[in-house]
C-alpha cells in the first residue's frame, strides 16, 4: 500500500522488486544551432551539437564514393570528380573535431557526415 498526498491509501501495483518508473527530461536541446546555405551550387546544412557536428551536403553530379574527406583543424575538405570536372569544397567547422569521419549516403543525392567533437 502506498499513501497519496491527502492521506488516502491505495494499492501499488509494482512486482516485487520492480522500481518506479521515473520520466527523464533532457536539459538541453541535442543540437545548439544549424547553420544553412542554400546560395551555392552544393548546398550544405549543418547541425551544430555540443558533442558531435552532422553536416549534410547536396551532390547532384558527384559520387560519393569517390569523395575524398579531409579534416584539418576546424575545416573540413571535399574533393573528387564531378560530371562538369572536379569538385572541391572547404566547409568551416565550429569546432576541432575526431577523425575520421562517418559518412552515410541516403540513395539520392545528399552525404551525410558526423564529426565527433575533440
Amino acid at each position: 500500500m502506498a499513501t497519496t498526498t491527502d492521506g488516502a491509501m491505495v494499492q501499488d501495483r509494482r512486482e516485487p522488486g520492480e522500481q518506479r518508473y521515473r520520466e527523464a527530461r533532457f536539459e538541453r536541446h541535442p543540437w545548439e544551432r544549424i547553420s544553412q546555405s542554400h546560395e551555392d551550387r552544393y548546398p550544405v546544412t549543418l547541425w551544430i551539437g555540443i558533442k558531435a557536428l552532422v553536416i549534410a551536403v547536396t551532390l547532384p553530379d558527384v559520387n560519393p564514393d569517390e569523395l575524398l574527406l579531409t579534416v584539418r583543424g576546424a575545416s573540413l575538405r571535399l574533393q573528387g570528380p564531378s560530371s562538369s570536372g572536379t569538385f572541391s569544397k572547404d566547409i568551416d567547422l565550429p569546432y576541432s573535431v575526431e577523425i575520421p569521419p562517418i559518412r552515410v549516403k541516403d540513395g539520392k543525392d545528399t552525404l551525410y557526415i558526423l564529426l565527433q567533437r575533440k
